[in-house]
């Protein structure tokens, strides 16, 4: 059982430089760095412009590695375009962790997922995750309890690892899921501002 603590969304642009090597030293063992994202409304891939500096420092402090990509793919040719744009970014590196598909919701405002089936939303998933993992990678889904049991057919989903995004001490998100963001007020030394806590439950080393 791994129990780990690690960033997630707040390890982006949007914190401006980070000092990995205060991060290391305050007990964070990996961390999840956003790749880049889709335009909900406008369709364009934009790559996160601290993506290249984190992956690095990561690496050169000790720091354990996987990625995700807010996707807002509406069809299988989007999704497998989002998987080559990250793993051309990762750019040969193995890591350790996962590359994942981000699936969520976007609060008051229209935008280009959100009258797809769950069907369709499945399938453009798992032709994402066919392909990272066809480049050795491990695939994964993220999404709040909601996002995931309403947009997605779980059925479909089993064998796939899970990322739950479900603030609070415990969850009522009854399907299997293999990291759980629980809160999003952290603070870490060597970050700006407030980072979300996870944990994860099993062993990528042993994948």
């Amino acid at each position: 059982l791994e129990c780990r603590r690690v960033l997630f969304r707040s390890v982006s642009k949007y914190n401006g430089t980070v000092s990995w090597n205060k991060v290391k030293q305050d007990g964070v063992e990996f961390a999840l760095l956003r790749v880049g994202a889709r335009g909900y409304s406008t369709g364009n891939i934009v790559l996160d412009e601290n993506f290249a500096d984190n992956l690095k420092s990561c690496s050169q402090n000790g720091i354990d590695v996987g990625v995700y990509f807010f996707s807002q793919a509406i069809n299988t040719y989007e999704a497998i375009e989002e998987a080559n744009y990250c793993v051309a970014a990762l750019g040969g590196k193995k890591i350790r962790y996962p590359v994942i598909f981000d699936s969520e919701k976007i609060m008051n405002d229209s935008y280009r997922t959100e009258n797809l089936t769950s069907t369709e939303l499945t399938n453009i998933f798992k032709a994402f995750a066919d392909t990272v993992k066809a480049y050795g990678y491990t695939p994964m889904v993220a999404g709040t309890k909601e996002q995931l049991a309403l947009h997605f057919d779980l059925e479909s989903l089993y064998g796939y690892d899970v990322w739950l995004l479900d603030i609070g001490e415990k969850t009522e998100y009854p399907y299997r899921y293999t990291i759980r963001q629980y809160a999003d007020d952290g603070k870490i030394n060597g970050i700006n501002g407030n980072v979300d806590y996870n944990i994860c439950l099993i062993s990528y080393a042993d994948k």
